[in-house]
């Protein structure tokens, strides 16, 4: 019974690095993810800023000798239209909906991982489960033995060092559990503001609006970089993917 509880002890943990492995992978994505949308979204800003930007200041008295210097049919025509460029307009246009399509793109993607980390939480929580489900019928094996040993064959040392079960480690369970749902509630809180910012871009976006929103972006409030670094870590060399995770 003790051989079959500490089989079952090491396949909790072969398990339990993989999924750990598998979900730290995810966040790699996710992270690389972040940092394509955050380029996509200094791109929107920049692109409406030249959009928005204010015509040609045709009062200063620089500006209309320019323009009397040069009155050719173009010149007129610019100024006709605003002192605007039709083609650099719709080039403008053209790269602000490019962003916002690679911006709606990167929720989906994101969106997918989320799901994908909730599962592999869900997974390590019901390994920790199950791991000190072993801890207790381990312990419960141990202290029903000792009730039914009889007082007349009973030695104290001798007892101890045959019946004493190991108890596997259950942090080591634990652990990687606690740190996936952490995790994963930083990283859909994150997400979920990444969602509000890109639902609300626009052509009326202001650039106060957006400088703010890239800030919020690159300092990922949610986020606790000490919980990732240590996340990374805790992934061991490849050669011991088959043993229990070690935590210090």
């Amino acid at each position: 019974m003790d051989l079959q509880i500490d089989s079952e002890s090491r396949d909790l943990g072969g398990a339990t690095f993989l999924i750990f492995r598998d979900f730290v992978t995810r966040v790699a994505k996710i992270e690389e993810l972040r940092s394509v949308g955050h380029q996509l979204l200094i791109e929107f800003q920049r692109e409406l800023g030249f959009f928005g930007r204010t015509p040609l200041g045709k009062e200063s008295k620089v500006i209309q000798t320019v323009i009397k210097a040069n009155e050719t049919r173009g010149m007129k025509q610019y100024v006709e239209r605003g002192c605007r460029n039709a083609y650099m307009n719709g080039k403008n246009i053209c790269t602000i909906n490019l962003c916002e399509q690679g911006l709606r793109r990167h929720l989906h993607e994101v969106g997918l991982l989320l799901d994908d980390l909730r599962s592999l939480s869900e997974d390590s929580a019901a390994k920790a489960q199950a791991a000190n489900q072993n801890s207790l019928r381990l312990l419960e094996k141990y202290f029903t033995a000792d009730s039914m040993i009889e007082e007349s064959d009973f030695s104290m040392g001798n007892y101890q060092q045959e019946t004493e079960p190991v108890i596997p480690c259950t942090a080591s369970f634990i652990e990687p559990s606690i740190l996936m749902r952490v995790l994963f509630t930083a990283l859909k809180k994150d997400f979920e503001m990444q969602e509000r910012i890109i639902l609300s871009l626009g052509l009326c976006s202001s650039l106060e609006e957006l400088e703010s929103y890239c800030l919020m972006w690159e300092l990922r409030p949610f986020i606790d970089e000490d919980i990732l670094k240590h996340c990374w870590k805790l992934i061991p060399d490849s050669a011991h993917q088959n043993e229990t995770l070690k935590f210090p």
